[in-house]
């Protein structure tokens, strides 16, 4: 009878066990997938530059397009980059870029990379890195030399033409190969809605050289305009002057916008914050369910080992003694379960990572979060019916059958 008695209970600690297994395995996987999205989106932010104030000319409409040539405003201009460049001592670097769409033909191949027309500044505003060669350099751009600096995966794709010293043909012109750029990783999506580009598939020429891919004779606006700042502390302060010269410039036509990479971090880490405490509430209801689990098989076990209490009672056991009994089984339980949840929210992450496009990270931090939520659980779930069982009468105990 007694054997049977234990295998009850040790059942009905196991399926207590549950909740909390699986409230673990939530708070986990939630926290890692909230973790690796708020790291993969800050990585993306951080390839624009943290000192960097990135301007971008905007798609207007023929109602703002008309509402700008009233204003006399074109676009970013070189007139916009001198004045940038001119006006504020806190200003280091000032580099900007068009987009030509021109098709690339090699060795009977033809296809449409990212061609930037770049300034030799670019390099430096955005840290690119050269594997083998040189970057494009002002001489290129005041001569407009027809060389070309190419992205790790443009090489590999053009195979055996895609080296220093080798020519490729863009439209009817044709480039040498001055520079293979050093491969960067880039997120792929969700890339494009920040305004990160793959260098990696992109091939930069020199800017003026651009306007040999024109229609028209007069130049185009710059697509984007970056701004490096000397220090990032003055990013905001430089943000709201730049502001005010554009006001000025444009006369009040909005036909480009503001990018600062630095407020896209602060605001990011705000709503990741405010989104881990959605995803950790949803999480901590799972435990609660636990925890009930948890302090009803501890109110059955208290009931059915009333006589037991009794007798240690009769024994010189003391109200403490009785309810730290109680208390440190509920504990037990409940970090047994943390632990055993612990383990297998860690195989659900790595399979979440391995399985799934998302990325997922596991830190220290959420892994003591989450045994401290369950020893949490097992503390509060087990307090009343450790209470309640160190204030049972003791001759009322013993009597119980």
């Amino acid at each position: 009878m007694a054997y049977h008695s234990l295998q009850e209970h040790k059942l009905r600690s196991a399926l207590s066990m549950l909740g909390v297994i699986f409230g673990i395995i939530s708070v986990i996987t939630m926290l890692s997938v909230g973790e690796g999205a708020k790291r993969k989106t800050l990585e993306q932010i951080e390839q624009l530059g943290i000192q960097n104030i990135i301007l971008k000319t905007m798609k207007l409409t023929e109602a703002q397009q008309l509402h700008a040539s009233e204003r006399l405003s074109h676009g970013l201009s070189e007139r916009d980059v001198l004045r940038i460049r001119e006006s504020f001592p806190f200003v280091e670097l000032v580099a900007p870029l068009k987009e030509v769409r021109a098709s690339v033909l090699s060795v009977g191949q033809e296809f449409y990379p990212d061609i930037l027309a770049i300034s030799a500044e670019y390099q430096l505003v955005h840290d690119l890195a050269v594997s083998e060669g040189r970057f494009i350099s002002d001489l290129d751009s005041s001569r407009r030399n027809f060389v070309c600096v190419i992205g790790d995966e443009i090489a590999g794709i053009l195979g055996a033409v895609g080296r220093v010293s080798e020519v490729i043909r863009i439209e009817e012109e044709i480039f040498k190969i001055v520079g293979i750029l050093k491969p960067r990783k880039t997120a792929s999506q969700g890339s494009s809605v920040l305004g990160v580009r793959d260098i990696n598939r992109a091939i930069f020429i020199p800017l003026r050289t651009d306007t040999f891919f024109l229609d028209r004779p007069e130049p185009l606006p710059f697509d984007e305009i970056v701004v490096k700042v000397r220090d990032k502390d003055q990013i905001f302060s430089a943000a709201n002057g730049i502001q005010e010269l554009m006001e000025s410039s444009h006369q009040g036509a909005r036909d480009y916008q503001m990018i600062i990479p630095q407020e896209l971090i602060n605001k990011q880490k705000q709503t990741q914050a405010n989104f881990n405490i959605f995803l950790g509430s949803i999480a901590i209801i799972s435990l609660i369910v636990g925890g009930i689990g948890i302090m009803n098989i501890m109110l059955a076990n208290v009931s059915e080992r009333t006589h037991e209490i009794g007798i240690r009672r009769a024994l010189g056991a003391t109200q403490n003694h009785i309810k730290w009994q109680f208390l440190s089984e509920s504990i037990l339980v409940s970090v047994s379960g943390g632990v055993i949840g612990l383990f297998l929210g860690l195989m659900t992450v790595l399979a979440i990572s391995f399985f799934g496009e998302w990325r997922a990270v596991v830190n220290a931090g959420i892994l003591i979060l989450a045994l401290i939520m369950a020893f949490a659980v097992g503390l509060f779930s087990g307090l009343y019916p450790a209470v309640k069982a160190s204030k049972m009468d003791p001759v009322e105990a013993l009597r119980y059958e």
